[in-house]
């Protein structure tokens, strides 16, 4: 699909993206299973749902300031 758009995407740019996100989402599943085991489901599934809705805040947050346009500075002279 990329390549019918024009894009092309080599095997090390992809790893490049999709390595640390795996590591990532082993990190936090491992994270997971392990306050599972040692706390119950209900007092994990809590803490999940507290960290998952800090980390949707801050994601808000930093993608307003990333993606923020710089202002087009207007010179008073033109229209």
């Amino acid at each position: 699909m990329a390549e019918k758009r024009g894009v092309r995407i080599t095997f090390i740019e992809f790893l490049k993206l999709a390595f640390p996100l795996m590591l990532m989402s082993i990190v936090i599943s491992t994270g997971y299973l392990l306050l599972w085991y040692f706390l119950g489901h209900l007092p994990a599934a809590g803490i999940t749902l507290g960290i998952g809705i800090v980390l949707a805040v801050l994601s808000k947050a930093l993608n307003g300031l990333l993606l923020k346009k710089p202002k087009k500075e207007v010179s008073p002279l033109e229209p």
